[in-house]
């Protein structure tokens, strides 16, 4: 049995070392476009990579019920199990989970060390551009397969190898691909925010749409000299777009919990303080003027619908093609969601395959 994988990615690497654990006959073949593999796993978390997350999951996934079909066949005690086994061992923070080592190099290097002393090979360099009758056509060369893996990502963080277009040609194959937008990134506000640039505050922030509260969250969020960052805005901005709301109110309370301010000096650094008193309050409403672009977006919405995928993530429209991890329309919040589930459809498919 011949497997080829395009993308050495997360859901590759993993997929690839999973495929050899389970099925040890199996020739596994990675290809990749870059000339390192793993090049945005190894930026995942500033380094750090939070590799998924043993909280609720609820309100986590653009697709929730797809992410519970996933998480109930393969839960994320089985996913750890999985590294312990293979040398990673971990660390929680909360609900935050991260290789013992706190370092996303040593995890894609033990992923692909691992999956290479099992007989994996990797091709580097390579870009795959389509396929037909079990043959895999890249720029250069060709490779057959009796089982193609689908494992690319969707363009976000493109200065770390991120391309879409692979995704984008599947339409030819007769796949419904939804729009692909980056998501989950800073954004730009009408309000000026220059004045305030780099600093950092732990808030509550809200979005609202029509009188209708899409989001309310606490967290840390970073001026920009031209709008506002951090984790917690990174979420809005998936609420925003996911939802299409239009000149949504984005509610900052930057001393969520206490009332009757009389002195925002006892809190606050100077610069802040003035802005805040400029805004009469300890609450200010943001207006989007727009978004920054994929470069600083963790990840995309849109991608191959699910409509046209199995439970175990082969096709319904092609017998031995199988479409796993960012590839498909679903996006996870920051916290480990978006790895967990790159990592899971990999788990997954690797058993079933």
């Amino acid at each position: 049995m011949n497997i080829v994988i395009v993308g050495g990615g997360a859901s590759g690497l993993l997929s690839a070392l999973a495929i050899k654990k389970y099925h040890p006959t199996y020739n596994v073949l990675v290809i990749d476009k870059n000339n390192k593999l793993g090049k945005k796993l190894r930026a995942t978390g500033n380094g750090k990579c939070n590799m998924c997350n043993i909280g609720d999951i609820k309100n986590k996934y653009s697709n929730e019920i797809e992410a519970n079909k996933l998480f109930n066949k393969v839960n994320v005690k089985e996913l750890i199990k999985f590294f312990n086994d293979n040398g990673i061992a971990t660390r929680n923070y909360g609900d935050y989970v991260y290789p013992y080592s706190e370092s996303a190099n040593m995890l894609t290097d033990t992923l692909i060390n691992n999956a290479s002393k099992l007989g994996v090979k990797f091709v580097k360099e390579t870009k795959a551009l389509d396929y037909k009758n079990n043959v895999l056509i890249t720029d250069k060369g060709k490779y057959n397969f009796d089982k193609l893996i689908i494992a690319t990502g969707l363009g976000s963080s493109p200065k770390l190898g991120a391309d879409s277009s692979f995704i984008s040609n599947l339409s030819k194959h007769g796949y419904k691909i939804n729009k692909i937008t980056p998501i989950l990134l800073p954004i730009k506000t009408i309000e000026s925010t220059k004045e305030v640039n780099g600093i950092r505050a732990k808030v509550n922030l809200k979005v609202i749409s029509n009188n209708k509260t899409y989001m309310n969250e606490d967290g840390e969020l970073i001026f920009k000299k031209d709008g506002i960052s951090g984790i917690v805005t990174y979420h809005a901005s998936s609420f925003i777009i996911r939802n299409n709301l239009k000149n949504p109110d984005i509610v900052i309370d930057f001393l969520p919990g206490i009332n009757n301010v009389k002195n925002l000096s006892n809190y606050f650094v100077p610069e802040l303080v003035n802005y805040l008193k400029n805004h009469n309050q300890k609450k200010v409403v943001f207006h989007v003027k727009g978004y920054y672009s994929s470069e600083d977006s963790v990840a995309s919405f849109g991608g191959v619908d699910f409509k046209n995928i199995k439970d175990n993530y082969e096709s319904k429209l092609e017998k031995g093609i199988y479409i796993i991890g960012e590839a498909l329309d679903q996006v996870g919040l920051c916290g480990g969601y978006n790895l967990m589930w790159a990592f899971t459809t990999a788990l997954k498919v690797s058993k079933d395959i």
